[in-house]
């Protein structure tokens, strides 16, 4: 017998057996072995065609098939079928060795018993080739998982590609949104529109965010998060998105632990969950919301349970799959749990769900607790620009657009601003302006990237602050050159994200 643990071995011997032979004295004789060898007998008949009935509702582990068989058809072609059916493996029975059996390599079977078969060689034969069989399953097995991970990893940069693109739009539309709405009476109906306009450009945002997630690049790093405030925050946003007839309750504990992970995404993952949700209720329904600290493990449970259509089997196995959807064409990306999935995947937690169809559905999400006291994080304007700042900055962007309206913000915020389009702008720029207190540099540029100029400015200008920017996440860049550049300012950002980052530095190098 093969070396394996004893549980492999038990399992093996208890197999069940389809036994196809239509000497019935010769099936009687291997049924008997079989039995005192301790196999289970899923059926025997001596029948090609029967034998491909007993196959599909049995479903034996083996099969163990006479070559010749009486009837219109013989064994090899029994095998072929169950094999290709139901991946069943199949040992052949022979009396000896001519052409029939050499055709039966073309099924390749599992292995050949010359009969009459003792018990040794039974067992043997057998077992090897359940072992063997198993052995094929897991190398199959690993294989998909290898696909899937190619394929997912060219999904996540093609995602991140597209999110750069997108990014750089997303930022100028924002900006200047923002501008109006500043500068607009707030009871004008001009106002509004521009809002909306600012509100769409923010759920496009937040479809960009989808796109990194599911290419698994953080933008930032984790931080001790109160999931509470998280999960109010999201569930008061979605009130104006999930419509009057779907009804939202909310439950979470008191004495609910902190959770490590980004703010951002949670909210995601929350508003994403809620909104499927809601698209399995056409005719309405309610959304139920809870967070408790895990009885059984020092982790946080958060369920999200709807009263919709529910999943069968099929669809439930395929939920979290990237661009899998059961809408119609045009009514869904297919990234909404996929990217739930990664995120949960990255926050080091898991999530399981349960659904019938006619009952709904609960998405189960168990992530690890910290200790750690979440930080409090004051209110604030995203377009609160704070006190004047006193400075010269080189601009380094090659997107005119997303030049001009970071121009506007930092000339706002007082700050002088010396624009370049590239790395080779850049440095001439701190060559011919002595006395620069910074340089605000996008990653991804032609002719001289932001890597390749912090490089350069190393040489000619040692000790020159950099900010870097990207419509990347920090490690999605291509070519992986953001590896030694620190952290890196996500576009879209608000003028008060940029404000505070340059302060920061500015303060940095004063210190």
């Amino acid at each position: 017998m093969l070396r394996g643990s004893t549980e492999e071995a038990r399992m093996t011997r208890s197999a069940r057996i389809l036994v196809v032979e239509d000497n019935r004295t010769l099936a009687r004789d291997i049924e008997q072995r079989l039995v005192r060898l301790g196999f289970a007998i899923a059926g025997v008949t001596g029948s090609g065609e029967e034998a491909i009935v007993l196959a599909e509702r049995e479903r034996p582990e083996l099969v163990l098939m006479d070559i010749r068989l009486e009837g219109g058809m013989d064994g090899i072609a029994a095998a072929e079928h169950i094999r290709e059916r139901f991946g069943v493996p199949v040992v052949f029975l022979t009396t000896l060795v001519d052409d029939i059996t050499l055709r039966a390599a073309s099924v390749e079977a599992f292995g050949y018993i010359v009969k009459p078969a003792q018990d040794r060689e039974l067992r043997i034969v057998i077992e090897m080739a359940l072992y063997k069989h198993t052995a094929e399953k897991d190398r199959r097995r690993l294989e998909a998982q290898l696909r899937r991970s190619e394929k997912m990893e060219a999904i996540g940069q093609l995602a991140g590609g597209i999110a750069h693109d997108f990014n750089n739009v997303l930022m100028a539309i924002l900006s200047n949104c923002r501008s109006l709405r500043r500068e607009l009476p707030a009871d004008q109906p001009p106002h509004r529109q521009v809002a909306q306009i600012e509100t769409a450009a923010e759920r496009a945002a937040h479809l960009t965010r989808q796109l990194l997630a599911f290419g698994r690049d953080a933008i930032d790093q984790p931080v001790a998060l109160d999931l509470a405030s998280h999960v109010h925050r999201t569930t008061a946003l979605l009130a104006n998105l999930i419509g009057d007839r779907v009804a939202i309750d909310v439950a979470i504990a008191s004495d609910l632990h902190a959770v490590l992970g980004r703010g951002s995404e949670i909210e995601q993952v929350i508003m994403n969950l809620v909104l499927n949700a809601r698209d399995a209720m056409p005719d309405g329904g309610r959304v139920t919301i809870t967070a408790r600290n895990a009885p059984d493990a020092d982790e946080v449970e958060i369920t999200v349970s709807d009263t919709g259509q529910g999943m069968d089997d099929a669809t439930r196995a395929r939920v979290f799959e990237p661009f899998f959807t059961t809408k119609e064409v045009g009514a869904g990306t297919g990234l909404g749990l996929a990217t739930v999935y990664a995120v949960v995947a990255r926050s080091r937690g898991r999530i399981d769900v349960a659904s019938a169809v006619g009952v709904g559905t609960t998405f189960l999400i168990r992530l690890p607790a910290t200790a750690i006291e979440p930080a409090a994080a004051p209110p604030r304007d995203d377009d609160d620009i704070g006190p004047p700042i006193e400075g010269t900055i080189v601009l380094v962007e090659d997107d005119e657009q997303v030049r001009s309206v970071i121009r506007d913000i930092l000339e706002r915020a007082g700050l002088r601003v010396i624009e370049a389009c590239d790395g080779h702008e850049a440095l001439q720029a701190c060559r011919d302006h002595p006395g620069i207190d910074l340089v605000l540099s996008d990653v991804v540029m032609p002719r001289l990237g932001g890597a390749e100029l912090a490089r350069s400015l190393a040489v000619d200008a040692p000790g020159t602050k950099i900010i870097y920017m990207s419509g990347y996440p920090n490690r999605g860049v291509p070519g992986g050159r953001s590896q030694d550049l620190g952290p890196i300012l996500q576009k879209p950002f608000t003028p008060a994200e940029l404000l505070d980052w340059i302060r920061g530095a500015l303060r940095s190098d004063a210190a």
